[in-house]
């Protein structure tokens, strides 16, 4: 994502941040933290993370919301950061209740390599297994093909 689409992207993260803060929701930011120097179809455990627990694989990383919440979801390179991107091109509901109300979100002109969602439903205890899918840029070129990660979402 060039220089341009990532002041947007942030000038549009700023707005709902300043709009959720005067609703009293909470924001939960899920950062992908992608080695983009090494990545390749095999390799996720080993090149990507939440910033989880050590112990704690990436299906396993879960997060806690309260219905209302918003939920965005970035990447970044761990490797090249401000030369390699990550791009997060799709949320989809893969298990357990859907606490978003739909089955999959994209990113947006607005914030390209970015999803937001809102928790719309789902109780106390619920789960939700979903997928991210994301894109790996190095210095402009992509590499490999769209990778997959699918952790966990619970309810408060």
């Amino acid at each position: 994502m060039n220089t341009n689409l990532k002041a947007l992207a942030t000038g549009f993260v700023c707005s709902l941040l300043f709009t959720t803060a005067l609703s009293g929701q909470a924001i939960h930011t899920i950062t992908l933290n992608v080695n983009t120097g090494e990545i390749v179809a095999g390799n996720l455990s080993t090149t990507c993370d939440f910033g989880q627990d050590a112990g704690v694989t990436n299906e396993d990383f879960e997060i806690e919301v309260n219905r209302g919440d918003f939920v965005i979801w970035q990447g970044i390179s761990s490797s090249a950061f401000g030369t390699d991107d990550v791009e997060i091109s799709i949320v989809e509901h893969t298990s357990g209740p859907n606490l978003f109300g739909m089955s999959n979100f994209k990113d947006s002109n607005q914030s390209p390599g970015v999803v937001m969602g809102r928790i719309n439903a789902g109780g106390p205890g619920d789960i939700q297994k979903y997928t991210i899918k994301f894109k790996v840029f190095n210095n402009g070129e992509r590499r490999g093909g769209t990778f997959v990660i699918d952790p966990k979402i619970k309810v408060n």
